[in-house]
């Protein structure tokens, strides 16, 4: 992630300089990149008053985009999910326009750590509060106006056009199958509500108050509810010691246990459904590459571990 990601030229002190004003956090005293993702510009703040996270809006985001994260991360902050608690101005607003042109929200920096800095995966214990938010979040009675998300499960067949010919040949019989089992899904049939849909080991942070906050509701939609389930399997419970089969039992058995409810069609096509979830995950960190040149660890990350249950699933 670099500050190319923002319609700006210049030092970024001075804007955050400004920030610290507008929210009324003291004097900037330090400031850091936090170096995941590939869209907004997230910087940790040292403030004389505290740390605080800014999300910069990228300049990929247009101001209807903006306005409408901007009104989801009000809804959230009003509710009882584990999400960061934002900050105001001092006029009462949640959304701050910079001078430069730059648009951003600020909140709480929580002390803890995301399931990518450990490459771990959540306890049985983590995992069942996780699962809780998950069902907190698609109670909330939220409907924003559809926003296309490449990287999310229904829209694999447009991703693997964009990256088919790139693919390396020994995944090529693998993808299609993978493209095959999901059409056979009837997504007619399954529920849909507001969705987090990126529950994933960027966007999970166990604080050291052994809470998770989830973070990243940029693409956050009205999707099937079982999308969320079939994400955390994934990608948040991935590594390369569980089967897809595995970690997709416990991610529904989490979600039933913390009140969410799956029909039989839901739990039926989960494993399909994730495994799309998985094909995405390792398409998209191709498309990265090559639409966006990023390159790095994280991309590196996401491509070897979906390859790997792919193989194993497939």
């Amino acid at each position: 992630m670099s500050i190319e990601r923002l319609d700006y030229d210049g030092d970024i002190r001075p804007v955050l300089e400004r920030v610290c004003d507008a929210y009324q956090l003291g004097k900037l005293e330090a400031y850091e990149l936090i170096e995941v993702g590939f869209e907004d510009y997230n910087v940790k703040i040292h403030a004389s008053k505290g740390n605080v996270v800014a999300k910069i809006f990228s300049k990929q985001r247009d101001e209807a985009e903006i306005r409408r994260n901007v009104a989801i991360l009000e809804a959230l902050d009003s509710s009882d999910v584990g999400h960061p608690r934002l900050h105001h101005q001092s006029n009462g607003e949640i959304y701050y326009a910079d001078p430069s042109g730059l648009g951003m929200v600020v909140m709480d920096y929580i002390d803890g750590t995301t399931f990518y800095e450990t490459r771990g995966v959540p306890t049985p214990q983590q995992l069942k509060l996780i699962a809780s938010e998950a069902v907190k979040i698609n109670k909330l009675k939220i409907e924003p106006e559809f926003i296309f998300d490449k990287w999310a499960i229904p829209n694999i067949h447009w991703m693997y056009e964009k990256i088919k010919s790139e693919i390396p040949a020994n995944m090529v019989d693998i993808l299609e199958n993978v493209l095959k089992r999901y059409d056979k899904i009837d997504t007619k049939m399954l529920p849909t509500c507001f969705v987090h849909g990126d529950i994933i080991k960027t966007n999970v942070i166990m604080g050291e108050d052994d809470k998770p906050y989830i973070i990243d509701f940029s693409v956050s939609n009205i999707y099937p509810k079982i999308q969320e389930v079939a994400v955390m399997a994934a990608n948040l419970l991935a590594d390369d010691s569980t089967t897809l089969e595995s970690r997709v039992k416990a991610s529904i058995a989490a979600y039933i246990n913390a009140g969410g409810e799956l029909n039989d069609y839901e739990q039926g096509v989960a494993y399909d459904y994730s495994l799309a979830g998985v094909a995405i995950e390792y398409m998209g960190s191709i498309y990265e590459r090559i639409y966006n040149n990023e390159e790095g660890d994280e991309v590196d990350y996401w491509q070897s571990l979906a390859e790997h249950t792919l193989i194993e699933a497939v």
